[in-house]
């Protein structure tokens, strides 16, 4: 080709073999992106049963692993009792694992003040243990209010000021409640539904490899799909498809923690001292703190919960605005994370970059 004489219209042509190219690369990207979630995640879905669970624990000398599921709930009184329903029904020995609910005294003052009427979600949940009390055949259901005023720390103190309110500020609050027994403690939202063999498949993974460690399945947000406007209703198909086939190839390059369908060592998260109460995003902060602390690298696992969507756009975006803020807290904490080794630190913060 003569570069010399070349008009407009060869060059709106080379442009569009070149977009043309460029696309069709992505397309194959994403069919290896399934390729890659079936082969090494989605087929490994194993028929599981309780018996096979405590025949391999028994072959093993171990016990069942002890869970606590903690959920926490701030103003959550419409939805959680639906969520602690499904919590009960997942198949695994009700002695064997206890579900802690985690509210928020700030409800409670913003109730007394007249800020809202109607129940609370401690009343919601006060009323659903004396329920299980009654009832055979579900685990303990438990309950803790975080005080206005606590630090957020764990292991923290009560400041006599109130403090601003957030997740990782709740669950530190909460980890002081698990039950002495627990092995493993689950994290889940208070609209959550997992799939029923979630926790006989975390079982079944720790009897094969009893060290700390730290789960997380895939999250899919369409469960409210037909009351979603557009532009939610695309993210949340987008947020699926990525969570089930992408999620599996992020993980091998990040220390992914999504903050819900998350299953973390009780001792592991007492080592590295609970969550950071100050993130937005403690879920991603965890994750990363944990490695970098121990080495230790989260594992995709697939069993999917299903959760909402924010219904409006304007919802959607505040919550997607404070992920990505969050996201940008983390690579700033850590960029600075002077007590950490460069050498670990700058591969995590190449790929949080990207």
């Amino acid at each position: 080709m003569n570069w010399e004489t070349i008009t407009l219209t060869q060059i709106l042509y080379l442009v569009a073999v070149g977009f043309y190219l460029l696309f069709f690369a992505l397309f194959l990207r994403y069919f290896y992106w399934i390729a890659y979630s079936y082969r090494n995640h989605w087929s490994k879905r194993l028929p599981l049963n309780i018996e096979k669970v405590k025949a391999l624990a028994a072959s093993k000398n171990l016990e069942l692993p002890f869970f606590t599921i903690l959920v926490p709930a701030r103003n959550e009184a419409e939805v959680i009792a639906d969520t602690i329903e499904n919590l009960a029904a997942l198949r695994y020995p009700a002695d064997r694992y206890e579900i802690l609910i985690v509210t928020d005294e700030k409800e409670l003052l913003a109730r007394n003040a007249g800020t809202f009427s109607g129940p609370t979600t401690m009343e919601v949940v006060e009323a659903k243990i004396r329920e299980f009390a009654g009832r055979q055949g579900v685990p303990q259901l438990r309950h803790c209010t975080v005080p206005d005023d606590f630090d957020g720390r764990f292991r923290g103190s009560r400041r006599g000021i109130s403090v601003p309110s957030t997740k990782g500020r709740a669950l530190n609050y909460a980890l002081e409640f698990v039950d002495p027994r627990t092995t493993i403690c689950g994290f889940y939202d208070a609209e959550s539904h997992p799939e029923a063999d979630v926790l006989l498949y975390i079982a079944w993974s720790w009897l094969h490899d009893p060290r700390e460690r730290i789960w997380q399945g895939p999250v899919f947000q369409v469960r409210n799909f037909y009351q979603l406007g557009l532009i939610p209703k695309i993210a949340a198909i987008y947020q699926s498809v990525s969570h089930k086939f992408y999620m599996p190839i992020l993980m091998r390059r990040l220390p992914f923690v999504g903050g819900t369908n998350l299953f973390v060592g009780r001792r592991l998260l007492e080592r590295i001292g609970g969550y950071d109460h100050r993130s937005l995003t403690e879920d991603l902060e965890l994750g990363v703190r944990a490695y970098l602390e121990t080495g230790v690298w989260a594992e995709y696992f697939p069993y999917y919960s299903t959760e909402q969507t924010p219904a409006t756009f304007p919802a959607f975006f505040r919550q997607r605005l404070r992920w990505g803020s969050g996201h940008l807290q983390v690579c700033d904490k850590f960029r600075f994370a002077y007590q950490y080794p460069w050498e670990k630190r700058s591969l995590l913060l190449r790929n949080l970059f990207w």
